[in-house]
């Protein structure tokens, strides 16, 4: 079964608070760009807008970190309260799953990054741009559950799908079939995806999807959410 994360950065920022109220009910969580001016040529929203989505939903929440530096970043969010902790017992999802997933080609101590967040209580996922084979996750694999392929150039919402993108899930598949780590390592996918390649990109084992336009161009965002899931 295949989860979708609206991504937040295509949403109306100045109604999110009814967007995510509207999107509850219908998703497991949300997708949070974090973007320096740096990494990417794009400058997005803090620790402290995190923060604040994170007293709106009881939902998961995955953040996408294309910042240099990562470590800074992960030192500044909150760590995600234990369900003892949480006002309602729905809320010990969040501890469980929610997600940060920060760049291989912004650190030279990744391991260092996955212990940090690790740290934090939240689950450590990496992410490769187009550029990077997926050969260069292979020593990260025994540490983590989560690896995000970026299916477009990272820094901006709304690009076209990369084809060359298949080969690499179907090659990041097999490493793991080798290693036996198939069920254990969710693949997650973000850029690109829409109602016309949702289905092919599910058969091919993806399982966290981050979706933006395909969502928030449209004029019912719930909808075309409830359009995806039925796919």
């Amino acid at each position: 079964m295949s989860s979708i994360f609206p991504s937040l950065i295509s949403s109306d920022l100045l109604n999110l608070g009814n967007t995510i109220k509207n999107l509850d009910p219908y998703c497991v969580g949300y997708h949070i760009d974090i973007m320096d001016n740096h990494f990417v040529p794009s400058l997005t929203w803090g620790t402290m807008f995190v923060d604040a989505i994170s007293q709106a939903t009881q939902n998961q929440l995955w953040i996408h970190l294309m910042v240099d530096n990562p470590a800074s970043w992960i030192a500044k969010l909150q760590p995600i309260k234990s369900s003892s902790e949480k006002k309602t017992p729905a809320n010990s999802r969040l501890a469980k799953n929610s997600i940060i997933s920060f760049h291989l080609e912004s650190t030279k101590q990744p391991l260092d990054i996955i212990q940090a967040i690790q740290q934090k209580q939240w689950r450590a996922s990496i992410a490769i741009s187009p550029e990077t084979p997926v050969t260069e996750l292979i020593p990260y694999l025994p540490f983590i559950d989560h690896i995000l392929l970026m299916s477009v150039h990272p820094g901006k919402s709304g690009q076209p799908f990369i084809p060359k993108t298949i080969n690499k899930i179907t090659k990041l598949q097999s490493y793991l079939a080798k290693q036996n780590k198939t069920q254990a390592i969710t693949i997650a996918l973000d850029g690109g995806v829409t109602h016309a390649n949702f289905a092919s990109l599910v058969k091919l084992g993806i399982k966290d999807f981050a979706i933006a336009s395909a969502l928030f161009d449209t004029l019912d965002p719930v909808q075309a959410l409830q359009k995806l899931q039925k796919l």
